[in-house]
């Protein structure tokens, strides 16, 4: 298509912004043709951490309809800071103290993922995981920021086992937020940080795709890894790779 014009074989992307100022399309023929700005078949789980100030009532949902409501564990939404939307996740370094949302097949990391997490770390005392599952100390994946400021992935499942991380740290102060993003592309990992593809180590190479874990999603305390202290907003996970730079959002996913 020319700028600024729609055609019928277009695809928008997330970083795309559609203005119509006239013409002959029509909301049925745009939704043919595109999605709505992050939330597609390939998202399977989505959470913005809306809500009052407080509160321990929470939801998320896949772009196909589903609803997953959360348990709160010593902690609750805080409208004292967001990245986008009324509120976010604040958690408090205590591994006690969590929130959990059920376990379902839909997250399962199989050969290609995406997860991205917004994070305002408020202190870097002890490594943070962001989002993670622990069916077992013998069965659990991780993605989260060292103590070290590098990101980094854990996965464990019997002898299936990966370890990533970013090469060198990240430039993180707190108070700021920042997008994180791990993406597995069959067995070639990739690191984002703000859409920004960053270097990566790998310690141990994944040899094929990860095992389901029964066990649920869970933000704040509790992993194992370390348990961070700040604010967590827009988690998302996709059953698709993103392998290189790509826009980081200025809005809500819808």
């Amino acid at each position: 298509s020319t700028a600024g014009n729609l055609e019928t074989d277009d695809t928008l992307y997330v970083s795309d912004k559609l203005n119509i100022t006239g013409g002959n399309s029509t909301v049925e023929e745009i939704n043919a043709v595109g999605t709505s700005l992050g939330c597609d078949s390939t998202v399977t789980y989505l959470n913005h951490f809306n809500g009052a100030n407080g509160s321990t009532t929470n939801s998320s949902t896949s772009c196909d309809g589903s609803t997953f409501t959360a348990t709160f564990t010593n902690l609750t939404l805080s409208t004292a800071q967001q990245k986008f939307g009324t509120a976010s996740l604040a958690i408090d370094g205590n591994p006690a103290n969590f929130v959990t949302f059920p376990d379902d097949d839909k997250w399962t990391l199989g050969t290609n993922f995406r997860i991205d997490v917004w994070y305002r770390p408020t202190n870097f005392s002890q490594a943070a995981a962001l989002a993670f599952q622990r069916e077992s100390a013998s069965r659990t994946w991780h993605f989260g920021l060292t103590a070290a400021k590098k990101l980094y992935f854990q996965y464990y499942y019997a002898a299936n086992l990966a370890l990533i991380e970013s090469t060198s740290a990240v430039t993180i102060n707190a108070g700021e937020w920042h997008l994180f993003t791990v993406s597995y592309s069959w067995n070639t990992p990739y690191l984002f940080f703000d859409g920004t593809s960053i270097p990566v180590t790998v310690s141990t190479a994944r040899t094929g795709a990860f095992t389901n874990l029964v066990a649920p999603l869970q933000f704040g305390g509790g992993s194992s890894f370390g348990d961070g202290t700040g604010f967590i907003d827009e988690a998302r996970i996709l059953n698709a790779a993103t392998t290189s730079y790509f826009t980081a959002q200025t809005e809500e996913y819808y």
